[in-house]
């Protein structure tokens, strides 16, 4: 087997490349997930009372009393996981990208093979077809994203951060089930 490529001078993709920083993230945000409706609604009433901006929003969330619960919730997160804070704010906004960008292939992806299987038996009308070539198109322009995710991160951390994909996939859905206040 090849030799991975040297991560970018960064460090960042070094990070990404850590087997070990990865399972960690997940665990994080599993634990997480329980809190995610009170983030999105300590965020929201915060919006509600004029918070228009990120200060503005961060100021008024912080005086909000659920987040003891929440920042007793994150600690708790972090030390089950083995995360510093510090790892965890240089890998969580790339992590997130590559989890949203994931999960929406998997859902196109699924979509694709529904069509093209309405497409094989002859049950694919002019509108199905439309909805086949636009599901085509995203998936080509999502491997583009992720394609400039691999040379920004590097090919070791693309690679196994990719490996985790399921794992990812799933975590991002079980949030967003969260967010909207299911399990």
């Amino acid at each position: 087997a090849a030799a991975p490529a040297p991560a970018p001078a960064n460090g960042l993709g070094a990070l990404l490349a850590d087997e070990k920083k990865i399972a960690a993230y997940i665990t994080y945000k599993r634990e997480m997930i329980p809190m995610s409706k009170t983030a999105v609604d300590m965020a929201a009433a915060a919006f509600k009372n004029g918070a228009r901006d990120g200060k503005a929003m961060g100021a008024q969330v912080q005086q909000d009393d659920r987040m003891a619960a929440f920042n007793k919730a994150h600690e708790a997160a972090l030390a089950k996981a083995g995360l510093t804070a510090e790892e965890l704010g240089q890998i969580m906004s790339p992590l997130t990208q590559f989890e949203i960008e994931l999960s929406r292939r998997a859902e196109k992806k699924a979509e694709v093979a529904e069509l093209e299987t309405k497409k094989g038996a002859g049950g694919l009308d002019k509108l199905g077809a439309g909805q086949l070539e636009r599901a085509q198109k995203y998936l080509e322009e999502s491997q583009a994203k992720l394609d400039g995710l691999k040379a920004q991160y590097g090919a070791a951390a693309y690679d196994n951060v990719t490996a985790h994909g399921d794992d990812l996939v799933k975590l991002h859905q079980e949030m967003v089930a969260g967010f909207l206040g299911g399990k």
